[in-house]
C-alpha cells in the first residue's frame, strides 16, 4: 500500500509525464475534419453556445475566416501524436483580454488532458489576460476554467463568466 508521500510523488510524476508528452501546434485548414468531429459530437453540442449541427460547407467557411483572423488563434493539442484538443483564444481589444474557448475529444476527457492543454497554450502564447464563458452545467470546463487560474465573476442566463482579473 503506498503512503501519502509516495501516492504524492507518483501522481506528481505521471502529471509530470503528462505534460511532457503534450504538444500544441496553430491550427490549419487541413485540420477542417478533426474540429468538424469535435464540434458536432453530442457532448459539445449541449456545451457549445450554438447546439445546432454544423454542416461541411458552414464549418469550412467558419475555419477559413477563423484562419484569416488576426484576433483570433486556433491551437490543436496532441498527445502522443494524437490530436485531442482545440483551444480557440479570441482577442477583447476592449479589455485587453482572451477569451478562451476550447473543445476536448471524447477519448481524452477526464483524464486531465484537456487543462494542461490549456494551460499549455496560455502559457506558450504568454496569455496575461484570460475569459471564458461556460454553461452552468458543463462541470468538466468550469474545473478547467479554476485550473488555469480564473474565478467565476457571475451566472446569467446559466452560464459562468470566468476571468483572472
Amino acid at each position: 500500500m503506498l503512503g501519502c508521500f509516495d501516492f504524492n510523488s507518483l501522481l506528481l510524476k505521471k502529471i509530470m509525464e503528462l505534460q511532457n508528452n503534450l504538444k500544441l501546434r496553430k491550427s490549419t485548414f487541413s485540420d477542417w475534419l478533426f474540429l468538424l468531429s469535435l464540434r458536432n459530437e453530442p457532448e459539445t453540442r449541449i456545451n457549445s453556445h450554438n447546439t445546432n449541427f454544423i454542416d461541411e460547407e458552414e464549418h469550412k467557411n467558419w475555419l477559413q475566416k477563423t484562419l484569416e483572423n488576426n484576433n483570433r488563434f486556433l491551437f490543436i493539442c496532441s498527445l502522443d501524436d494524437k490530436d485531442c484538443v482545440s483551444v480557440r483564444c479570441d482577442y477583447d481589444e476592449i479589455d485587453n483580454s482572451y477569451e478562451l474557448s476550447w473543445t476536448i475529444s471524447p477519448h481524452f476527457r477526464g483524464k486531465g488532458v484537456g487543462k494542461n492543454m490549456v494551460k499549455k497554450c496560455i502559457d506558450l502564447n504568454n496569455l496575461i489576460r484570460i475569459k471564458s464563458e461556460v454553461k452552468k452545467d458543463n462541470i468538466s470546463s468550469i474545473k478547467i476554467s479554476e485550473y488555469v487560474g480564473m474565478v467565476l465573476r457571475e451566472i446569467k442566463n446559466n452560464v459562468c463568466y470566468f476571468t483572472n482579473y
